[in-house]
């Protein structure tokens, strides 16, 4: 006989009947209920593996004079300074340049200071709840937050002078952008100076009195990958946590609010979004359209700020004219907004280096006068089909969403009102779409054009289709193979016989053309199988055969353009498989791969840049909320292809930038903008996620405890669901279109991302002053030299409104002072002539005669330049310039000797120290070097360096051609017009 049971057992008893009610019984069988699991551990350990970021170890060893700097372990700088060798240290953290989505904490964790031999701790802190009384902290900028010495003001803290000779300090650095440590302070000011950039060139300094006299230039620094991938993860994970609160929040609300007339309301309303949302969508791309004109026509003053966009809209220009080129000017220099080159002259063709998809649509405004209209239209239509492929894929509410969310996006905003290429890049990403989920008996024309569509966006934006293709032809086979089983060819004897003749056809390839056609020695022999598997798919007709079918026609399209591009690239460069990219060095392996100074480790630091921009700005939304929504779908396990589909596509363009040498922000992350169509389709899919998974977590609540009288609380869900939705979009309007919110702060990130829509005005330094000054005075038939200046903008505010005839009513040319400008005066004899300064925003009248006094009275001041044509030749000119050469080498042997590495371009072509703010070349003037004045010379900036650190070309652009074959490097300047240079190279034994 049993006795009473205690009090605990009865409460043991009572839990686990609770328990059994909550849990469901078959829970465990569901391969979705495990797939929820699986994902969301793995979640879970990468938030708290990751939630630390990235920590860097900095050493700098200084002895004897003698300064050797160490980042993660690796040698990064050393030079010989002739400073005093004795001296505290300091820190400066600059918090302008730090780039907002990088995880907390940001500081110093530890620093130490040792003797070199004995190892004898000088000074050491670890920051443990405060901070050693040594530092001088007077206006109590520093201090310490989360275990890291860390400070909001660009204020340095110093240990003050200390008699500290010879040692080595080190320091491990958490999730900074930029670090200043001073080593052997005498006093502020006079130190020397280790300038960490982790996005971008670091330095080694020798300053005085605060003024910089000696100074060594590093090669972007190399950080632990494995750090930067934790830091990656943690950008990623942070709104986790908030994403399981809301989300518990939502279901709590539902399991609470249980009303069968509430729910019977809000179903109501829901049916009514079907039926308004064609209505919706018509007006809301409506006012896109008109928002985006606002943004581009009156804020930006209608023109290009950007020189890529200044070239598209010159481009467009020669397309309008219904030409593919056109003819080169009399004096390139003089029509050059850039260097190196970004208009290429080939054979007397002028062209830009880019492909003709984006000039192309840009062509269309030209032809009615209105090319500012095509962005904003161009936006609107994405907005539009945005919307119908969500309806098509998920339903009406999930289109109409996506749509509100990329009309609300800054990164839309932003990117879609200038002359840039991504916004057609995307365009024509989401016709592709559009098309192919096209539900009509019509899918063999809607499937071709989908295919010309995707040409389109190859002969915009190559790198971006590349990535994009194999998912999408991953996808469509895919497609096929759901239809149905493949069937192989009936006849086995034709699968050898088509191997064997794909042998010899790969090995007559490989003897007219040994080395770069490897690839197709290995594929060759599948040609022929393949065509026969093909041919039976073509031949069915289930379902299997019609998908097949609609795929030939989709690559016909994609072939057609293929064919185009082959086209232009023969009408442009001469040849079919040398694009104007190849011409500019775009292609070369210097700028994509990792053959040249480009690395993975750099590859993906640059990936974390965009992704730090890309959190703020592609929804507007708070960083506490990120990009999490995005992935709600694959948190509550989705079986749904589509959603895989626009993950991997998402995936494959954003990952594609890691082969390209930077990043290249402008506007944002502008080389992810073609990932937005994925990312807003799976966010707004997010959003639908949530609201299903939290009314089915109410409602299973609910059937186990016996709450409430209704079946369902999906309306209540959904509410709550898309409330918190309205509010994030409601903030991001109000915050960037307004400039409401400072989630940007004061950082010099503003410069290339405009943190609300009014920095869009005079963008990148660039406005239409000098434009403005020309119709104020009314010019007519007039030919404006610009003044040069150092900066790309002084020219290329005006240069796109140039005809490509130069038969316009202002020719705008920049001022050489050389005998460019005698040229251009000899060619236009009828116009008159003006001197325009950017800066002053002036426009003046000359003459013929000033124009030459001038010139002439620069050769006076300086009687070693001599005229041009009147004691020298050209034949003259090109041994000067070999000459040269030789003494320019002997200065980077001086430099290479004392920094045991040449001044690295990281493998870029540069002019050498044609700019100042720009070219690692002007380095080497402390050594003795005197940039040559162009003055007298008929090419300006005839000298261009390229060095990966360890080797170097010099370059020497002539006047006539070498009597022997050229030893520069094929892929110099495309490799065209190879006898019009002179090049000498070198490297470190």
């Amino acid at each position: 006989m049993r006795g009473p049971e205690s009090r605990p057992g009865q409460f043991m008893n009572a839990a686990a009947a609770f328990l059994a009610r909550l849990l469901p019984s078959r829970s465990w069988r569901s391969a979705t209920f495990w797939l929820i699991i699986l994902v969301n551990l793995i979640l879970i350990v990468l938030y708290f593996w990751s939630r630390g970021g990235a920590s860097t170890t900095i050493r700098i060893e200084a002895i004897d004079q003698n300064y050797r700097f160490f980042v993660d372990g690796e040698l990064v700088a050393k030079q010989f300074f002739r400073s005093d060798a004795q001296g505290g240290i300091g820190l400066l953290l600059n918090k302008n340049s730090e780039l907002p989505a990088l995880p907390k904490p940001s500081g110093v964790d530890w620093v130490r200071v040792t003797q070199p031999n004995t190892g004898v701790v000088l000074f050491e802190d670890n920051f443990n709840g405060s901070y050693s009384d040594l530092w001088e902290n007077d206006a109590g900028d520093w201090f310490v937050e989360d275990g890291v010495f860390t400070s909001t003001s660009r204020r340095a803290i110093t240990t003050g002078f200390q008699p500290w000779q010879n040692y080595i300090f080190e320091a491990k650095l958490r999730n900074v952008t930029e670090m200043v440590v001073f080593i052997h302070m005498q006093e502020p000011g006079t130190e020397i100076v280790a300038r960490i950039r982790t996005f971008g060139d670091s330095t080694l300094a020798h300053s005085v009195d605060g003024a910089a006299v000696d100074r060594l230039d590093t090669p972007r620094l190399e950080l632990d990958r494995g750090q930067t991938l934790q830091s990656i993860t943690a950008m990623l994970l942070r709104p986790y946590p908030l994403a399981l609160l809301m989300f518990a929040s939502v279901v709590i609300l539902a399991f609470v609010v249980r009303s069968r007339w509430l729910e019977q309301l809000l179903e109501a309303g829901a049916r009514f979004v079907p039926e308004m949302a064609n209505g919706i969508i018509l007006g809301l791309a409506a006012g896109t359209g008109v928002l985006l004109w606002y943004l581009l026509y009156v804020i930006g003053d209608a023109m290009p700020h950007v020189p890529d966009s200044v070239l598209y809209v010159f481009h467009s220009k020669v397309f309008a004219s219904f030409n593919i080129t056109a003819d080169a000017p009399p004096a390139r220099e003089s029509f050059s907004i850039f260097h190196p080159h970004m208009l290429q002259v080939v054979e007397g063709r002028w062209f830009t280096q880019y492909l003709f998809g984006h000039p192309m649509f840009l062509a269309v405004g030209q032809l009615v006068g209105a090319v500012w209209l095509v962005p904003p239209v161009l936006g609107a239509l994405s907005v539009a089909m945005i919307y119908w492929i969500g309806k098509r894929l998920y339903g009406a509410g999930v289109g109409l969403l996506a749509a509100i969310l990329l009309f609300s996006s800054p990164f839309f905003l932003m990117t879609a009102s200038n002359f840039m290429s991504h916004t057609t890049a995307a365009f024509t990403l989401l016709a592709t779409l559009f098309l192919i989920t096209l539900p009509t008996k019509r899918r063999l024309p809607a499937m071709f054009f989908a295919g010309v569509f995707l040409g389109l966006l190859f002969n915009n934006r190559p790198l971006t289709a590349i990535a994009f293709m194999p998912v999408l032809v991953g996808f469509m086979g895919f497609e096929v193979l759901r239809a149905g089983p493949v069937k192989m060819p009936s006849k086995p004897w034709l699968l050898t016989a088509g191997a064997g003749a794909g042998l010899l056809v790969a090995a007559a390839i490989m003897y007219v053309s040994v080395g770069n056609q490897l690839t197709l020695l290995v594929l060759s022999p599948l040609v022929f199988p393949v065509a026969f598997i093909g041919y039976n798919l073509f031949r069915d007709r289930t379902e299997r055969g019609d998908h097949f079918r609609e795929d030939l026609a989709f690559a016909g399209g994609a072939l057609l353009l293929f064919g185009a591009y082959l086209l232009y690239n023969l009408a442009t460069t001469g040849d079919l498989t040398t694009t104007p990219y190849a011409a500019q060095g775009t292609f070369s392996s210097d700028s994509v791969g990792f053959s040249g100074a480009h690395s993975v480790t750099l590859g993906i630091r640059n990936e974390q840049e965009l992704l730090s921009l890309m959190l703020l700005v592609a929804n507007g939304w708070p960083l506490a909320v990120g990009l999490i929504v995005a992935v709600l779908p694959f948190i509550f396990g989705t079986r749904n292809r589509w959603d895989y589909f626009f993950a991997a596509s998402f995936l494959a363009i954003a990952t594609a930038p890691i082969l390209y040498v930077n990043s290249a922000v402008m506007h944002g992350p502008r080389y992810w903008f073609e990932t937005m169509p994925f990312l807003i389709l799976l966010t707004a899919r997010g959003a639908q996620c949530f609201a299903l998974a939290g009314s089915s977590a109410a409602d299973w609540l609910a059937a186990r405890l016996h709450k409430g009288n209704v079946a369902t609380s999906s309306g209540v869900a959904g509410l709550a669901t898309y409330g918190m939705i309205a509010g994030l979009v409601a903030f991001s309007l109000y915050g960037w279109l307004f400039g409401q919110q400072d989630t940007w702060g004061d950082r010099e990130v503003d410069r290339r991302t405009p943190p609300n829509a009014a920095a869009l005005k005079e963008f990148n330094f660039t406005d239409d002053t000098l434009l403005k000054e020309a119709d104020r005075l009314d010019l007519e038939h007039a030919l404006v030299l610009v003044k040069n200046c150092p900066q790309w903008w002084c020219y290329g505010s005006v240069f796109w409104t140039n005809s490509p005839d130069l038969g316009g009513n202002i020719v705008w040319a920049e001022q050489q002072t050389t005998g460019d400008d005698l040229t251009l005066l000899d060619t236009f004899p009828d116009r008159s002539v003006y001197i325009a300064d950017y800066a002053r925003s002036e426009i003046e009248e000359t003459s013929r005669e000033e124009l030459a006094l001038s010139i002439q009275e620069r050769l006076d001041e300086d009687p070693t330049l001599v005229p041009i044509g009147v004691t020298t030749t050209p034949e003259e000119r090109d041994a000067t310039r070999a000459t040269d050469l030789a003494g320019i080498q002997a200065v980077l042997e001086q430099f290479a000797e004392r920094n045991g590495f040449y001044p690295s371009t990281r493998n870029d072509l540069q002019s050498l120290c044609g700019y100042r703010t720009l070219d690692v070349g002007c380095s080497l003037e402390s050594f003795g070097y005197i940039p040559p004045d162009p003055l007298g010379d008929p090419i300006r900036n005839g000298y261009w360096y390229r060095s990966d650190g360890q080797s170097y070309t010099l370059i020497a652009l002539r006047e006539t051609e070498l009597d022997s074959p050229s030893t520069c490097p094929e892929d110099l300047f495309g490799g065209d017009d190879q006898q019009m240079r002179t090049c000498v190279e070198g490297s470190l034994p």
